[in-house]
């Protein structure tokens, strides 16, 4: 027969209240988290899923801030485009009245003034910078400004032709901003050499001259707007995809997020139960180890 020790009883009744209190602790450390798996230990299967799942929606996740972003800077440049095509057209409604045969040299000289204004404006304009302090035509040098331009002189563009882009979905990159040339290829030099025309005095039969300048830089500013139009439709056809793009990386997040919840997310009210019964077995084992603890041969003879 074996024999149990004072020592053996002892040690099974701090073991038994030791196993109910790490009970009584993991459900109460669940409920504080509201997680049915608080350490890989609880669920080691399930664990390794949620991982899983979540590094998937972590990267769903950054295509969304991408996309946020993209969509942001789009908006940004067609908004500053639409401002180069308001200037553009009002310029060339100016050239359209310099066109008027009877002119004299003091209202060409008043119509040059007029599109030295414009021509400042589209300066303005193509040196812009975006809510990041970054010049928006400069390509890939976004520290440098992109247009250097004085009128009857020399316009260089500073820049490089590259163009910036995003990762909003796997397989898909989505074009942010345009490089100058993109959108002003020859502009300033049009607008330069009409203003340039209306400042110079008509001399005898100089006028025929002076109508032929305002031809061909009519012909140039329509090329002009043909290239800025050009890319804000690329621009509406960027907004456009990810506007359906946003709306399939919201459904899949809150897909993983769903999966997520399903492994992890604990049942409250299971919980609470079973965080009263782990309370009440620890009582016992805490009354039976107190009454086994007092006994003694005396108590037992008696």
């Amino acid at each position: 027969m074996m024999r149990i020790s004072t020592g053996m009883v002892f040690d099974l009744g701090v073991g038994a209240m030791q196993r109910q209190n790490y009970d009584l602790l993991k459900v109460q450390q669940q409920i504080a988290n509201n997680r049915r798996i608080v350490t890989p230990a609880d669920d080691p299967v399930g664990a390794a899923r949620a991982l899983e799942v979540q590094q998937s929606k972590d990267v769903v996740d950054q295509y969304s801030v991408n996309q946020k972003a993209a969509t942001s800077a789009l908006q940004e440049l067609d908004a500053q485009l639409s401002s180069v095509t308001d200037a553009l057209q009002e310029a060339r409604a100016t050239a359209v009245n310099a066109a008027n045969g009877a002119l004299t040299n003091s209202d060409r000289t008043s119509l040059a003034q007029h599109l030295r204004a414009s021509y400042d404006q589209l300066l303005s304009l193509a040196n812009a910078k975006d809510g990041a302090g970054n010049y928006m035509f400069s390509g890939y040098k976004t520290d440098t400004k992109p247009y250097t331009a004085v009128i009857g002189g020399a316009v260089t563009y500073n820049g490089d032709e590259g163009v910036r882009q995003l990762q909003t979905a796997p397989s898909r990159n989505t074009t942010t901003s345009a490089a100058g040339p993109d959108a002003f290829e020859g502009m300033f030099e049009t607008l330069g050499a009409l203003v340039t025309a209306l400042e110079t005095p008509i001399v005898g039969s100089g006028n025929a001259a002076a109508v032929s300048a305002v031809t061909t830089a009519l012909e140039g500013m329509d090329t002009s707007l043909n290239r800025v139009m050009t890319v804000r439709s690329m621009a509406g056809s960027q907004l456009n995809e990810l506007n359906a793009l946003s709306n399939l990386t919201t459904s899949l997040s809150n897909d993983y997020a769903g999966t997520l919840s399903s492994i992890q997310d604990l049942d409250l009210a299971s919980a609470i139960s079973q965080l009263s019964q782990h309370q009440l077995n620890l009582q016992a084992a805490q009354q039976s180890f107190s009454r086994i603890s007092n006994l003694s041969l005396f108590n037992v003879l008696s």
